[in-house]
């Protein structure tokens, strides 16, 4: 039978040392500061959401939910913005190409 350490996922036992060697942000022992990072990070960003409660320290969960909304939304955003200008680039590049072709049969033609 396997102890309790062994059976928990390794993901959540990491220590900081080891934080390059695993591709894990956050875990269990460095969750205070994954969170301060974030909330950082966020307001950087220009998402003001304190994801730290003054008193006690503790995670503002419900910040940290709106938060990881906002950036979903922005993220959605940003690929829907790419997708748009993609499809502009295709057409662009489309009417170049009409026009070369009406151009060359206009001096083929006309020359």
């Amino acid at each position: 039978m396997k102890d309790g350490a062994e059976s928990v996922d390794p993901r959540l036992q990491r220590n900081s040392s080891v934080l390059e060697a695993i591709p894990y942000f956050c875990t269990t022992a460095n969750l205070q500061s994954a969170v301060v990072y974030l909330s950082q990070e966020l307001q950087g960003m220009g998402l003001g959401c304190p994801l730290i409660e003054t008193e006690g320290q503790r995670v503002n969960l419900v910040a940290l939910v709106n938060a990881c909304w906002e950036v979903t939304q922005l993220y959605r955003a940003s690929v829907r913005d790419t997708s748009t200008l993609q499809e502009q680039h295709r057409r662009n590049a489309a009417d170049i190409n009409h026009f070369q072709v009406v151009i060359f049969f206009f001096f083929f033609f006309f020359s």
